[in-house]
């Protein structure tokens, strides 16, 4: 505090991970492939402890029943601190995908815990403004209008 460090060490103590963007190639139908790029910076000092599984959930605007959860095999502990990473990840779009319906397209970072899976209040919010949904834990990535 003495030194004036404080206020820029704070917010960096444990992990700090924020969605820098993402890019898409394909189109988005029933049945295709769509890989998508993602870009992501750790700009906290350490990284995560306990295993978290890295989700991609899709769901309907409209119709929150139509949920598809795609989990990655990257592992969210690799990402070390003061440290940027971009990926790939290639998505296999459900041949039940409604044409014109709208989609949102959530990066989610539960707990393994069965019992803390699905709450909120144990999902890692990544630090980008305006991707936060509190109500369940996802983080916001992309919309999309099925073609």
């Amino acid at each position: 505090k003495q030194n004036k460090c404080h206020t820029d060490l704070t917010p960096r103590v444990g992990y700090r991970f924020v969605l820098n963007g993402a890019s898409f190639f394909g189109h988005f139908t029933a049945g295709g492939e769509f890989l998508m790029k993602y870009c992501l910076t750790n700009y906290g000092f350490a990284s995560l402890i306990n295993e978290r599984k890295l989700e991609f959930i899709l769901r309907n605007d409209n119709d929150w029943t139509e949920k598809y959860v795609y989990v990655s095999k990257k592992d969210p502990r690799d990402w070390k601190g003061c440290h940027h990473y971009e990926w790939d990840e290639k998505l296999t779009l459900p041949e039940t995908l409604k044409p014109g319906a709208n989609y949102t397209l959530w990066l989610n970072l539960p707990d393994i815990a069965p019992n803390l899976h699905d709450n909120p209040a144990y999902s890692v919010r990544v630090a980008s403004r305006g991707v936060w949904d509190a109500t369940t834990g996802y983080n916001r990535i992309a919309a999309f209008k099925a073609e």
